[in-house]
């Protein structure tokens, strides 16, 4: 055996050294003695520094509450720093449910997302689906390193800081307008059950219109702190901004007034008996507001409005069943938005039954002649126009006149109006009706043509307008 096989040999045996040769076994006793020496300490160091690693890896217990140890990772990164540093309280420190939650989530490299959230059960807690990035709208997917949830002090809690598990139920959101968002909620599962927290109680009741409710919502005061609130929202229905909103089971829903800040979307809507009736999504986007303002239209500031999930319809985890399963399940569409728009901004379904009546005013006007009304319309104002359109059948009034006269002069009096498309703030359109002063006319025509030809030139005039109007007979065509 050559000296390094030996060394080795007598390395891996410890202190045992086996050399053939006695002359130099001293001499491979005290290389022996040397490579164990430095193997001990090798494993030495080795063990020192498994121990270490595993005490930097291991996590702080902390007391929570109600008593038990839960585990948080040391600050190591900038965003375990960035998230110690979160904090929220109830507003004023006055109470606020110790069921609400300030959310943050990470969204990239150095980028945020404040949401609240509210527990519906003690393993699980509620937000929108659009607070969480699109990667993570996945059943099952792990939301630990990117959703934090924090807790306010109340009353009878301590602030608490929750980790976040996995995404159990989201609703999937095409595209980028609300409208078309059936619904924006998500069901995140609690690291640990909070069963020392209340629980939200969520109602099918639906959202009728006009109704005040209740929101609580988080108000982040830059990039720390933030504050839990209580506004009062207004439910907005049959509107241009929304006008899939028509009905109490409407699946998605419009709420004017909230008072919205960074940190509001996935805020419970409330009814006077708390019980959870919807939940605000995000504001009306900018362009559409502009929108609405360069129509010209608006006879008041449009109002703040929120789109919002009503629950009504909303999927739940344990609870399937649905206030009006027709309505909940509309189509909901851009087709189908515009047209509803198109209807309800329509001159002709706005003004029908006062234009119906002004027809029933003009057949009273003339036993002779037959007015009708020409509409000329600039951008949101048609104007009527009362014109001559025919003569009523002869056989009911040409033989009553003189017949020794040739022409035939009478005096009438033609409204003046004009319909207005008007919206108000909560984005609804109505009509406005305008009338002015009546228009008197002398109208003038030849009966000796109606007698030999059935037809006649008909003139109208006053102090201001003159007109002609020939070949007038008993057919009434069209303007």
């Amino acid at each position: 055996m050559n000296l390094t096989k030996t060394r080795i040999y007598a390395a891996e045996q410890n202190d045992l050294v086996f050399c053939r040769d006695p002359g130099k076994q001293i001499l491979f006793s005290l290389i022996a003695s040397r490579s164990v020496f430095i193997s001990r300490i090798s494993s030495i160091i080795a063990c020192i520094c498994l121990m270490f690693t595993v005490s930097c890896g291991k996590k702080a217990e902390t007391k929570t509450i109600d008593g038990s140890e839960v585990s948080h990772s040391p600050v190591s990164t900038d965003v375990e720093k960035f998230i110690e540093k979160q904090t929220v309280a109830c507003e004023s420190n006055s109470y606020c449910p110790n069921y609400l939650a300030k959310i943050v989530v990470v969204d990239g490299v150095n980028n945020y997302r404040y949401c609240t959230g509210f527990l519906t059960d003690s393993n699980t807690i509620a937000t929108s689906s659009s607070c969480l990035p699109s990667l993570m709208r996945r059943e099952g997917q792990s939301c630990s390193s990117d959703v934090f949830i924090f807790f306010p002090k109340t009353f009878n809690r301590e602030a608490e800081r929750v980790g976040c598990k996995e995404v159990i139920k989201f609703s999937p959101l095409v595209g980028h307008d609300p409208n078309l968002w059936r619904d924006d909620v998500s069901f995140l599962a609690l690291e640990k059950p909070l069963t020392y927290r209340r629980k939200a109680h969520i109602s099918r009741d639906g959202i009728p219109n006009n109704r005040t409710l209740n929101a609580w919502m988080v108000d982040q005061q830059g990039s720390f702190s933030a504050l839990i609130k209580k506004t009062t929202c207004q439910a907005v229905q049959n509107n241009y901004v929304n006008p899939l909103a028509s009905n109490a089971s409407s699946p998605n829903m419009l709420f004017a007034d909230c008072g919205l800040g960074i940190g509001s979307t996935g805020a419970p809507i409330l009814d006077n008996q708390g019980k959870v009736r919807g939940m605000i999504s995000k504001g009306i986007s900018k362009s559409l507001r502009d929108s609405i303002n360069n129509f010209g239209w608006l006879s008041e500031p449009l109002r703040e409005m929120a789109h919002g999930t009503n629950f009504a319809c909303a999927p739940l985890l344990d609870n399937e069943d649905m206030l009006d399963e027709r309505e909940c399940m509309k189509v909901i569409s851009d087709r189908a938005i515009a047209e509803l728009r198109e209807r309800m901004t329509s001159f002709g379904l706005l003004f029908e039954e006062p234009k119906n009546q002004l027809k029933e005013r003009l057949e009273e006007k003339s036993k002779f002649v037959k007015f009708d009304v020409k509409y000329n319309t600039s951008g949101n104002i048609q104007e009527a126009n009362v014109l001559p359109r025919c003569f009523k059948p002869l056989t009911n009034w040409l033989s009553s006149l003189n017949s020794s006269r040739n022409t035939y002069v009478f005096n009438i009096s033609l409204p003046s109006m004009k319909f207005k498309k008007v919206m108000d703030g909560n984005g609804r359109v109505s009509g406005l009706i305008e009338e002015g002063p009546e228009k008197p006319f002398y109208v003038q025509f030849s009966l000796k043509q109606l007698r030999s030809f059935k037809r006649s030139m008909l003139w109208m005039w006053n102090n201001i307008d003159n007109f002609t109007y020939p070949n007038m007979s008993e057919e009434c065509s069209l303007f």
